[in-house]
């Protein structure tokens, strides 16, 4: 198979390509805890939160995103309501600038610690 060239005005091309490309692959299961900052429902059987946390293995801040069936919606409404934390498994993606979990699962209000 002969060798491919690129013109060295097509790395800055090829790179953002490559970036695209890594963003779109999933970060399997993994595990989101904090606080939920946004709630919007327009259809009774789901709604979508928006949850300021840390993923797994990270301890940077991040905001994500994601649908919940209406159960889990309720108690991230009670979560809200009464300031508390939050964790919840799935796959995380990147669209954009947004973070977004799908397939969650394991939607957990987390009690209070004792030092708050």
């Amino acid at each position: 198979m002969p060798a491919v060239r690129f013109r060295h005005d097509h790395f800055a091309i090829l790179q953002a390509a490559a970036q695209e490309l890594r963003e779109r692959i999933a970060e399997e299961a993994v595990f989101v805890t904090g606080s939920v900052v946004r709630l919007h429902r327009e259809a009774a059987e789901h709604g979508e939160i928006s949850v300021a946390g840390t993923v797994e293995g990270d301890d940077r801040l991040y905001r994500v995103w994601m649908t919940l069936p209406e159960a889990d919606y309720v108690q991230a409404t009670r979560a809200h309501e009464q300031m508390l934390s939050v964790a919840v498994r799935g796959d995380l993606v990147r669209r954009g600038t947004r973070l977004l979990l799908r397939n969650p699962s394991g939607f957990t209000v987390l009690p209070e610690s004792a030092d708050e």
